[in-house]
């Protein structure tokens, strides 16, 4: 990874970690279901 877009990289991870946990819940739900 560029160290320039570090910063950015960070908050990407951030947001991908979040819509992971978040969409797997989901779709478990949905599996469940």
């Amino acid at each position: 990874m560029q160290q320039r877009e570090k910063n950015s990289f960070t908050i990407t991870e951030m947001w991908n970690d979040f819509a992971k946990r978040y969409y797997n819940q989901r779709s478990e739900h949905s599996c469940k279901l």
